[in-house]
């Protein structure tokens, strides 16, 4: 076992990889009250197509395995995972994104039998077809639940109009059709493939002993690895929009809008998928944040409220700006985005302007090692995704305006997609 420490930022990581292939982080906070532990894996909703290892033929799967497979975890024989925690003192939760799936916990006491826990029941599946035909009706319902919710629609027509391959644009969740072709036998493959620890990591953080953590892993984690990778299958998707407008009516008191921007995720690998990404979030931040020309012309005019978003989001497989909100005039926010756009490529930005919004973000990062939860899923996300978590606070120091104002050549230049949802 090759156990490596490192120290950045007077925060101390020490990791090492299990004879299983799993990777072992712990943070140690001596003094803190709480201690988070998350438990997560590299297989989220887009992963519907792939060649398990030993395999020579692919595998297909409805959409919502991983979420339907993340709910069904918590069941055990001999009672559910939850009611556990709880009675523990802990606060327990898991959720399912479009490329991994994490489940975790909270405590203040007792904390080496909720990672015992934790490790055991994420692991160790309970499914009977029972039992999987009776989540369907839960999780239906779940599903009919956000079909009713108008800010879930406006963001999922945004991913429709900009992705024409991309699973993304599928709910994570499934669809009510899709969940009904989902069996047992489904769920334990999919289990069998992407829950091996070789394609996992656990993150722990707070006042514990590393010693302690690694005999708790040893009991709970068997020894042996796998050959063999799982392939997944992507399908090509082009760097074009699929549609650039969507307009719906639901019951809304105003009218909501959602814009999106297209960004080549072939650029996000290793160290420069770290820079891209600390540049693109400077770039969200300078033309969208609340101190930016954009905001305030926008806010000062009525049109948009306080509820005004914009995010710079990426994965494993897509990258995209988005911005949204409630307005009474949706189509003034598309022109003046339109002209704003125009202006910055002909103007710029203004260096000082740059550094200042680098430094509230880095800042705003720097704070996250005040919180366990925090740093735990950063830490535990970074490496299913192949970087290194400590690059994100010291790449801050090397991002210049150059960077961010090529992705604004990149993106912003060209068209946009726009989703709308009018009250009826």
């Amino acid at each position: 076992m090759n156990l490596r420490t490192r120290v950045e930022f007077d925060e101390k990581l020490i990791e090492y990889d299990h004879e299983s292939g799993l990777r072992v982080q712990v943070v140690p906070k001596p003094g803190f009250y709480k201690k988070f532990a998350i438990f997560a894996v590299r297989f989220g909703s887009v992963d519907s197509e792939f060649v398990a290892p030993m395999d020579n033929h692919v595998t297909k799967v409805p959409d919502g395995v991983a979420h339907f497979l993340e709910h069904k975890l918590f069941e055990q024989e001999d009672g559910n995972m939850l009611d556990k925690f709880v009675s523990l003192g802990a606060s327990p939760n898991a959720a399912t994104s479009f490329n991994w799936t994490y489940y975790y916990f909270t405590c203040t006491d007792r904390f080496e039998e909720c990672f015992g826990n934790l490790l055991y029941f994420v692991l160790n599946p309970y499914i009977t077809e029972e039992s999987v035909e009776k989540e369907k009706g839960i999780i239906s319902q779940e599903i009919n639940m956000y079909l009713d919710a108008p800010d879930f629609i406006v963001s999922m027509e945004l991913l429709r109009l900009m992705y024409h391959n991309n699973p993304i644009r599928n709910d994570i969740a499934g669809s009510v059709e899709s969940i009904s072709k989902i069996t047992a036998d489904i769920l334990l493959k999919c289990h069998e493939t992407f829950y091996h620890p070789s394609n996992m990591v656990v993150t722990v953080v707070g006042d514990v002993d590393p010693k302690e953590i690694q005999d708790v892993v040893d009991r709970h984690i068997p020894k042996t690895g796998r050959e063999g990778d799982i392939k997944r299958i992507e399908k090509e998707e082009p760097l074009a929009l699929k549609g650039t407008e969507s307009i719906l009516t639901m019951d809304v008191s105003l009218p909501l809008f959602n814009i999106g921007f297209k960004d080549d995720p072939v650029k996000l690998f290793g160290s420069e998928r770290v820079r891209r990404e600390i540049a693109g979030s400077i770039l969200k931040e300078m033309m969208f944040g609340k101190v930016s020309t954009f905001y305030e012309t926008l806010y000062n005019e009525g049109v948009i409220s306080n509820d005004f978003y914009a995010d710079y989001e990426t994965g494993a497989n897509y990258a995209l700006f988005s911005l949204g909100g409630e307005s009474q005039k949706p189509q003034r926010v598309r022109e003046y985005l339109e002209q704003y756009i125009e202006e910055i490529s002909k103007n710029g930005f203004d260096k000082k302007y740059f550094e200042m919004v680098k430094n509230a973000l880095s800042g705003r990062v720097l704070r996250r090692f005040n919180s366990p939860e925090s740093m735990g899923r950063m830490f535990a996300s970074s490496y299913l995704i192949g970087v290194d978590a400590f690059d994100y606070f010291t790449a801050y120091g090397t991002i210049n305006l150059d960077e961010s104002y090529h992705i604004f050549e990149e993106v912003f230049l060209k068209p946009m997609a726009v989703s709308i949802v009018n009250p009826k």
